[in-house]
């Protein structure tokens, strides 16, 4: 569904960002967002170290609080966007653009 998705020009425009939504719905993230279009998928590469990748699935920007899970503190950010910012648990994520952001539990 994902390839459907994402080759269909400016899908992300309309409610795209619903499928993921309805996918993940009920499922313990490592990063939330109150923000729909802000799509977060965890990775791990072990049981105390993991990323979390953060897409705006907007053309506009995002202003937003993140909540990480019990235990989790950020370790960095990356992203080739050098606008994104995460300042404590503040977010700006331009549009279109992502964040990798390393985690670990302490």
């Amino acid at each position: 569904m994902e390839e459907i998705i994402s080759s269909r020009a400016g899908m992300y425009r309309s409610n795209g960002w619903k499928l993921y939504q309805l996918l993940f719905a009920g499922k313990k993230r490592l990063c939330t967002t109150p923000i729909p279009h802000l799509i977060v998928t965890d990775h791990y590469f072990a049981e105390d170290h993991a990323v979390a990748v953060l897409r705006n699935c907007s053309a506009q920007s995002a202003e937003t609080d993140c909540t990480f899970a019990s235990g989790w503190k950020v370790e960095a950010v990356h992203s080739d966007c050098a606008e994104v910012k995460l300042e404590g648990d503040h977010l700006h994520l331009p549009g279109n653009c992502g964040a990798a952001v390393e985690l670990r539990h302490e």
